[in-house]
């Protein structure tokens, strides 16, 4: 969007320093940094490339705000902590990040409180750049073994809560975080003895699994070799 209205970047700064996604990523990594960074590890972190980077870097330098250490290739980068407005944008960034990290916590103890849930995460990244709700949230989890017939199976599986049950009582919890933390949820949920099956599907489960924040369960990228007991339980199991 266009302004029709010019103003001074030294009145509104953060109208030039936050101006678009790239200043913002690439401040956000080096507030967080331990140390000055060069181009190519600021870049990675950012999820950048280099030529934008360095076109963010050469705004936020030319307004003080971040300074160069160094000369040609070597330079490295960092926040100017005597500019007035540092402060405010470590805060800025740190609320951020204790707002994510709060909704993480209530996410963790909501599937922690149901056992058929075997698995959780939720994606770190919308499933693209175009995507129509940027704040919805997709939640994947992994539930126990169902039933073959739908009534009955082996004795240990008749002692485990009704998965979809579960599944609409964590539909409505979530229902209530999302008019407090992001626009909606969308939930997938798997039985685990059908993942290894699924994860056959390399394309679809490298997408799934991506940058995930594990919510039960551990690393996601195990659950296949771990869900092959399970898939071979469910197709020999007695079902009378």
């Amino acid at each position: 969007m266009l302004a029709s209205v010019p103003q001074h970047s030294l009145r509104f700064a953060f109208t030039r320093l936050l101006g678009n996604a790239g200043q913002v990523r690439v401040l956000r990594v080096l507030g967080r940094a331990a140390g000055p960074l060069g181009v190519s590890s600021l870049a990675a972190a950012a999820g950048l490339t280099p030529q934008g980077t360095r076109m963010v870097l050469a705004t936020l330098v030319a307004h003080r705000l971040v300074r160069v250490f160094g000369a040609g290739r070597a330079r490295l980068y960092a926040i100017d902590s005597a500019h007035p407005l540092a402060a405010a944008l470590a805060d800025l960034f740190r609320q951020e990040q204790v707002r994510w990290e709060r909704l993480m916590l209530a996410l963790r103890g909501l599937m922690n409180r149901h056992r058929v849930v075997k698995a959780a995460w939720c994606r770190g990244r919308p499933a693209s750049e175009s995507d129509e709700s940027p704040d919805a949230l997709d939640i994947v989890v992994v539930t126990a073994s169902l039933p073959l017939d739908g009534s009955t199976a082996a004795p240990a599986r008749r002692a485990v809560p009704p998965v979809r049950a579960t599944l609409a009582v964590i539909e409505s919890a979530l229902a209530e975080l999302d008019a407090r933390h992001f626009t909606r949820s969308r939930l997938a949920a798997f039985p685990i003895d059908r993942l290894a099956v699924l994860a056959a599907d390399g394309r679809w489960w490298n997408d799934l699994i991506a940058d995930a924040q594990v919510l039960k369960g551990g690393d996601p990228a195990l659950l296949p070799t771990r869900a092959r007991p399970a898939l071979q339980s469910s197709l020999f199991a007695p079902t009378g």
